[in-house]
């Protein structure tokens, strides 16, 4: 098996793999995987997933002398997938078989040496709320690399230009808040920092609220990365946000999104480290965000030390 490529710490995804459909969902997960790649300079991997058959694996285009109605229906929609992304950015079709379609993608992702899975979701009405599928549901709560959805009907702006991450009142968030100022750098956007106080938290706080968000950052990170978004504060590069209400929705309902914007959340600390657990704060946000949400893993232990070496 082909391991992921290390990359380095101040760049985003060098290679993002789109689970992709000949669906709205699936073009909305295209969308949103042009709009990273071109933010982040990155290649794609446009993978569709059939029920398990050798004769349907490969990467696009594939002809053979004996090729199925089937097959040549996926080439289509692969054809026409890759006809979507623009000049400049390299990107490559393929299909892969297997039972399970998100085992099938966490498993093709690892194979390329992907950084990052982006996937559609089903949305209905006039406020565009996100409901999430079987597969997306299963990686949101096992995947071992990031996980972006994209919202229904995202329409592809020209560059990322605002990485907003959220984080809460109990420590644990060094490597979510790291991975966002890691990106805003990279990707010269600008970083917008929000602190969630709410009713629901009360009840687990292990230290008083602080006054700024920046104070609160270190809490719950350390003073390496406080340091960091405070510089970026200071140059006019990150902005902080304190949201209170008596609940995650009604806190959430408080912010304003851009549409070239997109929002980082970390892992529940019910996840295995150096694995997802969409925690309950990302869910419930997840139901009215109108911007594409970028889950990361849990914090692995390995993680931990070589952040630490930065205190």
């Amino acid at each position: 098996m082909v391991q992921p490529t290390q990359q380095p710490a101040d760049r985003g995804p060098s290679k993002i793999l789109v689970g992709y459909l000949a669906t709205p969902a699936g073009s909305d997960a295209l969308n949103l995987g042009i709009a990273l790649a071109r933010s982040w300079d990155a290649d794609l991997e446009i993978v569709m997933v059939v029920p398990h058959s050798e004769n349907y694996s490969g990467a696009y285009p594939r002809l053979t002398a004996h090729e199925t109605i089937i097959s040549r229906k996926l080439n289509a929609w692969l054809e026409n997938a890759l006809a979507k992304v623009p000049e400049g950015i390299t990107a490559t079709g393929r299909v892969v078989s297997g039972v399970d379609e998100a085992n099938s993608l966490h498993r093709t992702a690892k194979e390329l040496g992907c950084d990052l899975i982006i996937l559609g979701t089903r949305g209905g009405g006039l406020l565009r709320r996100f409901s999430i599928g079987v597969s997306a549901n299963a990686l949101l709560h096992s995947s071992t690399i990031p996980i972006a959805l994209a919202p229904p009907r995202y329409q592809a702006p020209e560059r990322i230009s605002r990485v907003s991450c959220m984080f809460g009142t109990l420590a644990g968030s060094r490597q979510l808040i790291s991975t966002a100022i890691r990106t805003a750098q990279y990707t010269d956007s600008e970083l917008r920092l929000i602190s969630f106080h709410t009713d629901e938290d009360a009840g687990a706080m292990p230290h008083e609220i602080t006054e700024t968000v920046l104070e609160n950052l270190e809490a719950n990170a350390n003073e390496y990365l406080a340091e960091q978004a405070k510089h970026l504060v200071d140059e006019g590069l990150a902005t902080t946000e304190i949201v209170t209400g008596t609940s995650v929705a009604e806190a959430a309902a408080e912010l304003e999104w851009r549409e070239d914007e997109i929002l980082l959340a970390g892992s529940s600390r019910l996840a295995t480290a150096g694995r997802m657990f969409m925690g309950p704060r990302a869910a419930k946000v997840l139901r009215s965000l109108p911007i594409p949400l970028l889950v990361t893993p849990s914090q692995s232990p390995k993680d931990d030390d070589e952040e630490g070496q930065h205190e």
